[in-house]
């Protein structure tokens, strides 16, 4: 399966993302994605068969936007969900409880699920469960029940999320490499190293060219991007630190470097971000090696297709689904 390890959700770059509230700016495939995922879950949970209090657990969850739809569609039917959530990553649980309120999150790996055989009747994911690899698809079909449905949207590779992902890890890459950061840190250092010893000049004048360089190659290429998430992040990104470097003595010292520091893991965490998505994402031969798993356990109703979030528009998710016999 070309998903990565069953550990990969637990890495840094995923820790970051929900502590930051899950950076609405960094969000992928638009206001189309949006719609087309509330259209898919909507007319989900308004015919999925369920009892007066079906168990719903969402894999790899993430900040909790399908559980929350889930309680909120089967609530209308007159149905009391037990909604639970899992993800990896322990800022993803807090995210959850801001989020999707009346859902128990739960820290784990979606590849080693936390629950007995058959405890679940409906398992859903939204762009998660496909990165901790086929052992997640195994564990999904162990904890549904008799009757349990499985439903699943997942990154299609090559398609429109993924190209996207692909441009963004790019640019950020380019930026990286252009030494910005680093630079942007020699010149703030060396100007608060001669003012705390009332030197003459503050600035020094090969770190405050290279800094120059550094900005215009990272403008340059940001202004060639393609118009995706990365290009109006750094965009921002790049105006802040022109603002820092223009009004450097307006700040403290070390607030002005640390500010630097986490700019430099934070952009870093957003390109590994990218990365993992495209290692996660699923061609067909890994779509049917999850369907085998889901027809090796005794489901029936299986199916997996492309779907695109515009009509006429490129496959940019897999539609996975199965119920168990």
């Amino acid at each position: 399966m070309n998903a990565g390890p069953s550990d990969a959700p637990a890495s840094t770059h995923w820790q970051d993302f929900w502590q930051g509230g899950g950076k609405a700016d960094q969000a992928l495939g638009g206001a189309a994605q949006r719609a087309f995922l509330e259209r898919f879950w909507t007319a989900f949970f308004d015919d999925a068969p369920v009892g007066p209090r079906p168990a719903v657990i969402d894999v790899a969850a993430g900040s909790g936007a399908v559980v929350a739809r889930a309680r909120r569609l089967l609530s209308a039917r007159g149905v009391s969900p037990l909604c639970l959530a899992v993800d990896y990553a322990p800022a993803a649980a807090a995210a959850l409880r801001r989020e999707a309120p009346g859902a128990f999150p739960l820290v784990a790996d979606a590849a080693r699920l936390p629950f007995r055989a058959g405890a679940a009747d409906i398992v859903v994911s939204q762009f998660g469960i496909e990165y901790a690899g086929l052992a997640a698809f195994a564990e999904a079909a162990r904890i549904l029940a008799p009757g349990g449905v499985f439903r699943a949207v997942a990154h299609y590779k090559h398609g429109a999320i993924d190209a996207e992902c692909g441009e963004n890890a790019r640019l950020l890459k380019t930026v990286e490499d252009t030494g910005l950061i680093g630079c942007a840190r020699a010149a703030l250092a060396a100007t608060y190293e001669r003012l705390a010893r009332k030197a003459r000049p503050l600035a020094d004048s090969r770190a405050e060219a290279a800094l120059r360089a550094a900005a215009r190659k990272a403008a340059d290429a940001i202004s060639a991007a393609p118009d995706f998430a990365a290009k109006a992040t750094l965009g921002r990104f790049l105006g802040d630190l022109d603002r820092l470097s223009t009004r450097r003595l307006a700040f403290e010292p070390r607030e002005a470097l640390a500010w630097l520091d986490g700019m430099a893991a934070s952009l870093a965490a957003y390109r590994q971000r990218m990365e993992a998505m495209q290692a996660a994402a699923l061609d067909r031969s890994s779509v049917d090696a999850a369907a085998r798993t889901f027809a090796d356990a005794g489901f029936v109703d299986i199916s997996a297709r492309p779907a695109a979030f515009l009509e006429g528009g490129e496959p940019a998710a897999w539609l996975i689904g199965a119920r168990r016999d």
